[in-house]
């Protein structure tokens, strides 16, 4: 697959072939449609969030269109068109519980910062971190559903 990859913080991003994700019984692999791009995609670019190792893909806000899935996987079939949540969780400890998710005690990581992110034709996340939404929705509008959208929902919320 192709990607964008930050090889070193500040400099341009490199168009490279890069190895297409596999996937595990409860993941799907997304053929990634739209990525947006934000003020923390420009912190790790500029080497401000340190636990971004390189090289890395970038992008964070990921909308696309399920292109594979794990034999596991029950809620999502391939063609089915969705948003990607990018906090990998164990879904159990205190905070999972009660939707502090970036606070997991478990965190395996985030999409788009230390797990590798959107900005590749292709992203393999676990099936509990893909969200439908209708095919009739545009995926480039709803890319930034799950970061630009969410935080700011989140905080008038709570």
């Amino acid at each position: 697959m192709k990607a964008m990859v930050l090889r070193k913080f500040g400099e341009p991003m490199e168009y490279l072939e890069m190895e297409k994700p596999s996937i595990g019984e409860e993941d799907v692999l997304v053929r990634v449609k739209a990525c947006g791009l934000c003020g923390t995609d420009l912190k790790i670019f500029d080497g401000k969030v340190p636990t971004v190792k390189l090289p890395s893909i970038m992008g964070h806000e990921v909308s696309g269109v399920v292109e594979g899935v794990g034999t596991k996987v029950k809620g999502v079939r391939p063609g089915d068109h969705g948003v990607v949540h990018i906090y990998i969780t164990c879904g159990s400890c205190f905070y999972c519980r009660n939707s502090r998710e970036n606070d997991c005690q478990s965190l395996e990581g985030r999409i788009g910062f230390e797990l590798p992110g959107g900005f590749g034709e292709y992203l393999r996340v676990p099936e509990k971190n893909f969200f439908k939404v209708s095919s009739k929705v545009p995926l480039d509008e709803v890319a930034i559903l799950s970061g630009s959208i969410s935080t700011p929902m989140h905080g008038v919320r709570t």
